[in-house]
């Protein structure tokens, strides 16, 4: 299983308009069977980060979000020419 993590800034006279558009990429990524947690830095809130975690396909995966992002509104609302960094982690199985 695989974990994603993206993360960006977000413009904060646009934080009403940038949870509405969260809430539609979340929903998208639901109907998609991906379930994800929005969060924020305690000392930032100005950066975001959206967890998905136990991903079984990540090439399905990547697809939603590319959609997701762009039907949802949510990349236009990042500040200047913004960009949200996806990392991919997976596990690592010990001995």
């Amino acid at each position: 299983m695989d974990n994603f993590y993206i993360y960006y800034r977000i413009d904060p006279t646009q934080r009403t308009a940038m949870l509405a558009a969260v809430a539609r990429h979340f929903a998208y990524m639901r109907a998609q069977g991906f379930e994800g947690r929005l969060m924020e830095r305690p000392e930032d809130t100005d950066t975001w980060m959206e967890v998905f975690e136990a991903v079984a396909d990540a090439a399905a995966f990547r697809r939603a979000l590319s959609n997701a992002e762009h039907t949802s509104g949510v990349a236009d609302l990042l500040p200047d020419g913004g960009r949200r960094h996806v990392e991919h982690f997976q596990q690592i199985k010990l001995a």
